[in-house]
């Protein structure tokens, strides 16, 4: 019998709204639009996270390519140096072996070393 009367019971039309039941929906309603709110506002957050996000990556490569810039100039600089020094120490040699080369050749043959205009007249 009891099974008859929950049957009947759920085949019955649909009773009167109470107020109760009235306040329940309303409140739930009120429920469901707080979290579709707090849902837009956390999409909203989202997106101004990932635009400052992509803002900083732009700001970082821009930075990375300054950097590379500069290692850029610091390298060719490094480099002009370097070459600068390699002819220095090139001409250095060139004339410290030509420096050589006219005191041998002087202190070989007195007659072909440059001299004076005293030493000139003295011969």
């Amino acid at each position: 019998q009891r099974r008859g009367s929950q049957v009947a019971s759920a085949t019955t039309p649909a009773v009167a709204e109470t107020p109760k039941i009235a306040a329940a929906k309303r409140l739930l309603e009120c429920l469901e639009a707080q979290v579709a709110e707090a849902e837009a506002k956390r999409t909203q957050q989202q997106a101004k996270q990932l635009e400052r996000q992509e803002i900083e990556t732009e700001e970082l490569k821009k930075l990375q390519d300054e950097l590379d810039e500069e290692e850029l100039r610091l390298t060719t600089m490094q480099a002009k140096v370097a070459k600068a020094s390699l002819q220095a120490r090139e001409e250095a040699a060139a004339a410290a072996k030509a420096k050589r080369a006219s005191q041998s050749s002087s202190a070989s043959d007195p007659l072909d070393a440059p001299r004076d205009l005293e030493t000139l007249v003295k011969l």
